[in-house]
């Protein structure tokens, strides 16, 4: 006959030993379920930290691009002296005068006035 036959008589030893055998069964599955409990939250805390990291990340990138402007008008502005800037200035200036409105009054002049001689030889043609 087997264990497994109930009509089998078991002593009180063996009576202990399965009673012992199923305790022992109910521990190892009750430390399975603790160290897949364990591996889960090692997994969590594993993405918690990356994600983390990628935070953090992303607002030292956010600072490091907020201090960029500031320390680019702090360098331009050591090492361009005063007098650097106006002879800048003046030089931007003259451009401007050469390139927009000096360029507009030479048209002008030639247009109205290559249009007043010709208007004057008409004219003079006619009085003459």
């Amino acid at each position: 006959m087997t264990h497994d036959d109930e009509s089998y008589p078991l002593s009180n030893d063996d009576t202990d030993f399965v009673q012992e055998l199923a305790a022992v069964e109910q521990a190892l599955a009750d430390l399975k379920y603790r160290y897949r409990d364990l591996q889960n939250a090692l997994r969590q805390r594993d993405q918690l930290q990356k994600k983390q990291r990628e935070i953090e990340l992303t607002q030292e990138l956010a600072e490091i691009n907020q201090k960029i402007p500031e320390l680019s008008l702090d360098l331009e502005s050591k090492l361009l002296t005063d007098a650097d800037l106006q002879r800048i200035l003046r030089q931007l200036y003259w451009e401007a005068l050469k390139e927009g409105v000096l360029r507009e009054w030479f048209w002008q002049i030639v247009r109205f006035g290559g249009l007043g001689v010709i208007l004057g030889w008409i004219l003079k043609s006619w009085a003459g």
